[in-house]
């Protein structure tokens, strides 16, 4: 059992034999002598490739040593059947998040769960009756929870806060997540309606991963909230006294290999898990994400990064962290959400770039056809032999004009000026592109390994002429250079669905007719993000075949024990190999974030850091984790003392309470769940 799920149970624990408003607030909802059941999934740091998943590209995901807890209890009570959900606080002790609503709302009477798409309006009708309810005692609970007189500052996960900003009422609430959770199990397998109705639930959470930083604190918890409903609705077929605890039984064990089931006595696997999750935040929360994050929480390792080809999710395995390399991030301070203006306004952008794309192809095979039969009434209309014209590979530069395809008000690239922003902004990124591969070209005599490439039996062209849909990620730099100047820099809403009325393709985001979407930007992105992408996992890979000094490692050691006399590092002097391929993975991180910028998702605190990074010895590459638009930036560096020292003194920089993501730890695949039989056993 991990140290934080002993850490948690122990907190549930507490409530029985404490009397602050944390323990009054568990005791309400908990039973301590009815099973309980305990789930837990990792946060995860986006190291390379994650933003463009809609896009189809590759990922590399490291799971986070922050986690989400959660805690599933039914119980039979005569009075009406509800949900309740308890959000632990932060600092043990203090008054927790609460929302109730009745499961007669969740659980039909016909036997089946509402829509996903009402839940979110649910979700808010039931929360704010909850405000208008407790708005009487509200000054009370303030004072009493506070009464040490200190304010609840730091980093909080997902709800752990007592008190809901303006910003956060604007959001999806945070028990919405859970509810969404809930009815698509319920959607999924009918047992977990039988299970509930009729039945009071309660689920406790406790997450330590901080809210809106980019390492995706929403899906851990709804993987966490998933494996607990999972264990909670499924009798268990059999299970066994986990080691050392008494009263405690493993519900499902771990998968031997990456993508098995494990042995589940409900049969439902982690992959299909995911699958729920994802299918709860995008029609549940209306957060238009990819279903890599789930993944990630699911199937991560400790020390290990995972490879995800996201086409949809197809997993690679794992590569561990090279020996001598450390990764951390930063938490900027700017919060984020994947429900966000700016990365949905990216996303909607890439789709718009293939919608365009797309249109183009068309309708230069139209002109290319067309000119291959003029061509030819031309040849047999003259008796004289000619020379065999050529076959033109390049579009027209008047296709545009001759065709009307773009629609009106956009910016074009003869059109833009030097000093527009966005075309600074591509500018930017295309020389970010060439030192990264500059750098990539530094480390050919050094027989960098390869990622082994899927042969395209059916080529993206063929597919998109013949109407199929296709991945942006499936162009080549090449590709998408000879789209790229027919392509706007940026183009209103309403400008583009005068052209396309009929949308950009994306069933889980809407166009704005009000917003100017980087278009040219946000199409590369993908298609760039993908080449670094592999580059970054081949780098990984040939330095783990790197012959490097046996000296003791770092990546094991506790954050806390780093001043105790250990060694300098594990390269006083890295090997010249080492020294290019760590250009090499730092300029691919630094183009990455340039990318990241010419798609509006950049911040000036996030730009701070990756400057603070490229000023450092110890240190190599930065990028913005995740969405962007806020949140934090992972950081490639020596897995020395300088490095971490070095990490530390950014962070204080950046702020006083920047949260710094340092190690690792498995995902809620290997991790399992546990059922606790007797919460007071022992205590």
């Amino acid at each position: 059992m991990q140290d934080d799920t002993e850490a948690f149970l122990c907190r549930l624990r507490r409530a029985f034999a404490s009397s602050d408003l944390e323990a009054a607030t568990l005791r309400r909802y908990i039973d301590p002598r009815a099973p309980i059941h305990v789930a837990r999934a990792p946060g995860r740091l986006d190291v390379m490739g994650g933003f463009a998943d809609y896009s189809g590209s590759d990922a590399l995901l490291l799971p986070t040593r922050e986690a989400c807890h959660a805690a599933v209890q039914i119980t039979s009570t005569c009075e009406t059947p509800a949900l309740h959900v308890v959000s632990m606080h932060a600092r043990v002790g203090r008054k927790p998040r609460e929302f109730h609503v009745d499961m007669a709302d969740i659980i039909r009477s016909d036997t089946r769960p509402v829509s996903l798409a009402h839940v979110k309006r649910l979700v808010q009708q039931a929360a704010q009756r909850s405000r208008r309810e407790g708005q009487g005692n509200k000054e009370a609970s303030t004072e009493s929870s506070n009464g040490d007189g200190e304010s609840a500052q730091g980093n909080k996960a997902e709800g752990l806060e007592s008190d809901e900003s303006e910003d956060e009422q604007r959001e999806p609430h945070w028990s919405c997540y859970v509810v969404s959770c809930l009815v698509a199990l319920a959607e999924h397998d009918p047992r977990a309606c039988s299970a509930i109705k009729e039945k009071t639930l309660s689920v406790v959470v406790d997450s330590s991963v901080p809210k809106g930083q980019g390492a995706s604190s929403s899906a851990s918890l709804e993987l966490a909230t998933m494996g607990a409903l999972i264990a909670a609705t499924t009798k268990p077929t059999q299970g066994k006294l986990a080691e050392g605890e008494s009263g405690v039984f493993r519900n499902s064990s771990p998968g031997s290999e990456l993508g098995t089931t494990g042995t589940s006595a409900s049969a439902i696997d982690y992959l299909t898990r995911a699958n729920l999750c994802h299918l709860a935040e995008v029609y549940g929360v209306g957060a238009p994400c990819g279903v890599m994050d789930q993944i990630a929480c699911a199937f991560g390792r400790k020390d290990a990064i995972l490879r995800l080809s996201c086409r949809p999710a197809r997993m690679r395995g794992h590569v561990g962290v090279p020996r001598g390399i450390r990764i951390w991030a930063i938490a900027s301070g700017v919060k984020r959400s994947v429900a966000g203006n700016a990365y949905a306004a990216a996303r909607v952008a890439a789709f718009m770039g293939k919608t365009v794309i797309k249109q183009i192809l068309r309708m230069a095979m139209l002109l290319r056809d067309k000119e291959a039969t003029l061509q030819t009434q031309t040849d047999h209309s003259t008796k004289s032999p000619e020379e065999p014209s050529k076959p033109s590979h390049r579009l027209p530069h008047d296709l545009l004009e001759g065709i009307g395809l773009m629609p009106k008000n956009c910016l074009l690239p003869e059109q833009a000026s030097l000093e527009d922003s966005s075309v600074i902004s591509f500018t930017n990124v295309l020389e970010a592109v060439k030192k990264a591969d500059l750098a990539m070209q530094a480390t050919a005599s050094l027989n960098v390994s390869t990622v082994d490439k899927e042969v395209d039996h059916n080529h993206w062209i063929e597919r998109a002429l013949s109407g199929e849909d296709f991945y942006l990620t499936e162009l080549s730099s090449e590709d998408f250079g000879v789209f790229q100047p027919f392509l706007p820099h940026r183009c209103f809403g309403f400008s583009f669905l005068e052209k396309f009325p009929e949308g950009h393709g994306d069933e889980a985001t809407h166009i704005d007719p009000l917003v100017e979407y980087p278009i040219r930007s946000a199409t590369a992105h993908p298609v760039h993000e993908n080449a670094r992408a592999k580059s970054l996992e081949n780098l990984l890979l040939s330095v783990n075949n790197l012959r490097l000094p046996q000296r003791e490692h770092l990546q094991a050691s506790s954050p806390e024990t780093l001043s105790r006399n250990q060694p300098a590092g594990i390269f006083e002097d890295p090997p010249e190999g080492m020294h290019l391929m760590l250009t090499a993975m730092a300029a691919l991180m630094h183009a990455s974030h340039s990318s990241y910028t010419a798609c509006g998702l950049g911040c000036p605190e996030a730009d701070k850091i990756v400057a603070c990074v490229k000023k450092s010895s110890n240190l190599f590459g930065a990028r913005l984790s995740g969405g962007g638009a806020g949140g934090a930036v992972c950081i490639l560096g020596l897995d020395n003392r300088e490095a971490q020292a070095e990490v530390r003194a950014i962070a204080a920089r950046i702020g006083s309470t920047s949260h710094v993501f340092e190690g690792s730890s498995d995902g809620a695949e290997s991790t399992g769940e546990c059922t606790i039989l007797n919460l007071t056993f022992g205590s």
